[in-house]
């Protein structure tokens, strides 16, 4: 594993490798999606294809903060430190954001990935305040620099930022140009998208991003299992009969 993208996302497991395995994990199961999601959405399967891969590799974004890295850094060298362990940063919202930031149109499909990322460590469908005020909860989580509003994304971004376009072809606008307020403008538009628009409609919205969400939740799971070296077990019994294959084999 090149130097340049060694970001971790859990003690024993390079950013890369989750994502590598969330993606094995979603292959897996894809075909059983392929009628539901073109129908959920109105949007060819291919075009929704590209969506899911882009949430999947987009849905940990927030880990390459100079923050998180230092937290999973200390559980890699010193795994029986409480302290360390409960001294972690959020990074669910930074994920949905610059999903949804970097994105154009911000069409159904963005703002459901969006709001799927920005909730898959959660079974709540209010997610407060990760949801509501996303900037103050980055803010008072010390990962934003108080001098110019911007995120104190680790160094390995970079590369991995050059991964993401090299082995997935997602050339993308580069995360350290998103600001706080751009994250503030991103809760906005969603709360707008949520709740906006005439009950039909927001019936079919919160479809979709349930749909999203659900199946970020299998495969970031089952992946996490798969190179856990402690048990997994999802809060929400629902979740977690899916994950062991009760109604997604």
């Amino acid at each position: 594993m090149s130097e340049k993208i060694e970001l971790l996302s859990a003690p024993s497991e390079t950013l890369v490798q989750h994502l590598d395995r969330v993606l094995g994990k979603w292959d897996k199961i894809k075909s059983r999606f392929s009628y539901t999601l073109p129908r959920l959405f109105g949007t060819p399967w291919e075009e929704i294809e590209e969506a899911i891969n882009r949430m999947f590799l987009l849905h940990d974004l927030g880990k390459a903060t100079e923050k998180w890295q230092k937290f999973i850094t200390a559980q890699k060298e010193e795994r029986d430190n409480e302290t360390e362990r409960k001294s972690g940063a959020p990074h669910a919202q930074l994920g949905g954001a610059y999903l949804w930031w970097a994105s154009d149109p911000k069409d159904d499909l963005v703002m459901a990935s969006a709001f799927a990322i920005a909730i898959h460590h959660t079974d709540s469908a209010l997610a407060r305040p990760g949801l509501e005020d996303p900037a103050t909860m980055l803010v008072t989580s010390w990962l934003v620099n108080e001098d110019d509003d911007t995120i104190r994304w680790h160094n390995g971004l970079d590369g991995f930022m050059g991964w993401l376009r090299d082995e997935h072809g997602l050339d993308l606008p580069h995360p350290r140009d998103m600001g706080l307020y751009d994250v503030s403008e991103f809760a906005l538009e969603l709360r707008k998208w949520a709740r906006g628009a005439e009950i039909l409609e927001l019936h079919r919205r919160r479809l979709q991003v349930a749909a999203l969400h659900s199946v970020i939740k299998v495969c970031d799971i089952r992946a996490a299992i798969a190179r856990s070296e402690e048990p997994v077990t999802p809060a929400n019994t629902f979740t977690w009969t899916i994950v062991n294959g009760g109604m997604i084999p």
